[in-house]
């Protein structure tokens, strides 16, 4: 196989025109031959680049455009999730999550208070440092303050509210702008004065 080869000598490097084994002879490949160490090596020279559907290598071609496939979901995603995940159906109505927030902090601090005042749209009650806490509403927000002092939004989007004296508590009735009712009774498991 040797003796049919056309050898050219260049800085120890030897070019051959040789029959390609993986084809069994149907093509010619060019092949370099390079001697290190003393040894002959054969080195076949490929296509700089592959065909997409080929059974060669993934490419740096492949590769972009593969990425520039995931960047258009990942972005595309991106702009959906605020309309997967809405918390609240009408953007007028109470937010749930805001609603079980509001009553799971005022029950915290009503069942360690003592002297509950309750009024229509106003209840307050001393904590348990001595500090008068306040929920009322305003405007179309219930807001919370400490001593008369602050502005802690508890609630939006409420056109009515109204606290009621129960036994061990006090029952509220929320109203949204959508006329969408609320319901909730916060009681106190220690003996709380109501006046």
């Amino acid at each position: 196989m040797l003796n049919s080869m056309i050898l050219q000598r260049k800085n120890k490097e030897v070019s051959a025109m040789i029959p390609n084994s993986r084809f069994y002879g149907r093509r010619r490949g060019k092949v370099n031959m390079r001697v290190f160490n003393g040894k002959i090596m054969l080195i076949e020279k490929k296509k700089n680049a592959s065909i997409i559907l080929g059974n060669s290598g993934f490419t740096l071609l492949n590769m972009i455009f593969s990425f520039s496939i995931f960047m258009i979901i990942v972005s595309s995603t991106a702009i959906l999730i605020p309309h997967l995940y809405s918390i609240s159906e009408r953007k007028t109505d109470i937010n749930p999550l805001e609603w079980e927030i509001f009553l799971q902090q005022a029950l915290l601090e009503l069942s360690e208070g003592t002297n509950l005042q309750v009024e229509p749209q106003r209840i307050s009650f001393t904590s348990k440092s001595g500090e008068i806490i306040e929920y009322e509403k305003y405007g179309q927000l219930v807001r919370r303050q400490v001593d008369g002092k602050g502005h802690i939004i508890c609630l939006r989007n409420i056109k009515n509210i109204v606290f009621k004296p129960i036994y061990g508590g006090v029952s509220l009735t929320a109203t949204s702008i959508t006329d969408s009712e609320y319901h909730s009774k916060l009681r106190n498991f220690h003996e709380i004065k109501v006046n």
